[in-house]
């Protein structure tokens, strides 16, 4: 029948061929039983989507292991659909339980490498994924402080002053902080104690600095000494 009754209100239409498009919206349907108002029929309720939601894009971040937590929406650009209310979420395979209020990745918890968090946006007529690549760093480690005592004007390795567990691949800076061009200076020609400063950085944590203290002790390592030799025997004899 053609008496819409109450159904007679803006917006609302009779009939099999429905007008659209209705993206993002929501539709309520009146099925009616017969042609009286009564209508003693049912309701069904029909979510309208965009069949392609515009998909998001990857994106990469070098973290260090000391960052407490990282925001994966900061990383990517998120697919967006004309519902806001049809949102996607973040899943984290190697480790779920460091992903924390659906976006926050708890980095302490990870050890170094390479991981990837992925957003998944499902809606009836398609979805996307997109994926958050995660480079985890570790600490730069420039050692433990320590002393070398050499004499004047000898050669230093500087590196076997350090203790401990030390990245290579950092910079040496004399008493007068200049950088050196290597860890093997050569001591001062004056008595005394003398700081080296080894600094050291991955280029995502925080550089690390620790010093190596040179005491210089009387002595001259250019001095030339003179030893007698004496009850010398030489083998095979004769011998040149």
């Amino acid at each position: 029948g053609n008496n819409l009754g109450s159904v007679n209100t803006p917006g609302a239409f009779w009939g099999t061929d429905i007008p659209g498009p209705f993206t993002g919206e929501v539709l309520t349907f009146n099925f009616l039983s017969d042609f009286s108002l009564q209508y003693d029929g049912h309701k069904a309720y029909v979510d309208c989507f965009d069949c392609e939601p515009t998909p998001g894009v990857d994106g990469e971040e070098d973290v260090c292991q000391l960052e407490d937590t990282l925001d994966l929406n900061t990383l990517v650009t998120l697919p967006t659909h004309p519902d806001t209310s049809k949102v996607g979420n973040w899943t984290f395979p190697v480790n779920p339980g460091v992903l924390v209020n659906d976006s926050l990745l708890v980095v302490t918890s990870l050890a170094t490498g390479t991981y990837e968090a992925m957003y998944i946006l499902n809606t009836p007529c398609g979805g996307d994924t997109t994926i958050a690549t995660i480079n985890i760093f570790a600490p730069s480690n420039a050692g433990e402080n320590g002393t070398l005592i050499v004499c004047r004007n000898q050669p230093v390795d500087l590196f076997s002053g350090l203790d401990g567990n030390v990245d290579l691949g950092g910079t040496w800076y004399d008493p007068s902080d200049n950088a050196l061009p290597n860890s093997q200076p050569f001591s001062s020609n004056i008595q005394g104690s003398y700081n080296y400063d080894y600094v050291v950085s991955n280029g995502v944590c925080p550089a690390d600095t620790q010093f190596v203290e040179v005491l210089v002790d009387e002595c001259d390592w250019l001095s030339v000494e003179e030893e007698e030799m004496t009850k010398i025997e030489v083998y095979p004899n004769p011998a040149s």
